[in-house]
């Protein structure tokens, strides 16, 4: 039987759940799966560039990153229905005098982990293309996860920035959209009081990627059973669920460029992925 070695952040307890389901499906249609989890996106990049894994299941830092060590030789696959257009949010106190844009100049902004796409990448490089540079036009304050904690660590640093936002510690926040229709629906998370003062330019989220130098055949295997997968088979309905999709649609990676702006804005290649040795 064919095998592929899948990298997968274990971003959340559901994950191997998951990838539990969906390797099922793919060995009963003769793929048999080899998962390789990883608590971050840094030792994955490592391990995919060094031909340790074959296929990657990237967030959107994930891919761009990937992208950039791979000198784009990867080859992209698919990603989910709902990985298309998402947006990063700024947020203000509801009695707040900030209302555009340009009143953000001078003021405080709590933005999540620094290696966060949603909570920190993307809002930056849209600021940035709206004429605010960091540390000229506004303060950065960036609020990191608990380094022991495993799974959710973008979610805390944007929750960190929300609470902060809400104490009058800073004068904005940033998170991703999916995270704050979260808040909303989350009793346990306090929106009271504030306001979305502006939504980002559009960007893409997940995609798979594959080896360069992994057997095309073998790979567009993994693809047309991924992209034929159907939320109505009883072996994937909760898989897919749980990962948040209604069906696996062909990659796109032309709309990653406010991702891939602000991580050279930011250089976050060169800080935050020293570390990648290949």
């Amino acid at each position: 039987m064919d095998k592929i070695r899948l990298g997968a952040v274990m971003s959340s307890p559901s994950v191997p759940e998951i990838w539990w389901e969906f390797g099922k499906y793919l060995k009963d249609h003769g793929l048999e799966l080899e998962m390789v989890y990883h608590d971050f996106y840094k030792p994955q990049i490592n391990s995919f560039l060094r031909g340790e894994i074959d296929v990657t299941w990237n967030g959107p830092l994930g891919f761009v990153a990937t992208n950039h060590f791979a000198k784009g030789k990867q080859l992209n696959g698919p990603m989910r229905d709902t990985d298309l257009d998402t947006k990063s949010l700024i947020l203000v106190r509801e009695d707040s005098d900030i209302q555009s844009l340009e009143d953000l100049k001078g003021k405080v902004i709590g933005f999540g982990s620094s290696d966060s796409a949603e909570g920190r990448i993307a809002p930056i490089s849209y600021l940035r293309n709206n004429g605010l540079d960091i540390g000229k036009d506004y303060t950065e304050k960036s609020f990191s996860a608990d380094p022991n904690q495993l799974f959710g660590t973008f979610a805390q640093g944007e929750r960190k920035a929300l609470k902060a936002l809400q104490d009058g510690e800073v004068d904005a926040s940033a998170c991703w959209i999916g995270m704050y229709n979260g808040w909303i629906n989350n009793p346990e998370v306090d929106t009271e009081g504030i306001r979305v003062l502006t939504e980002t330019s559009t960007f893409d989220h997940c995609i798979f990627c594959g080896r360069p130098d992994i057997d095309p055949d073998l790979y567009k295997k993994f693809v047309d059973l991924m992209i034929n997968m159907d939320k109505s088979d009883p072996r994937v309905q909760k898989g897919m669920e749980m990962e948040h999709l209604n069906k696996w649609i062909e990659g796109r990676t032309s709309n990653f460029k406010l991702l891939q702006d602000g991580c050279e804005y930011l250089n976050i290649f060169d800080n935050d992925f020293k570390d990648i040795n290949f």
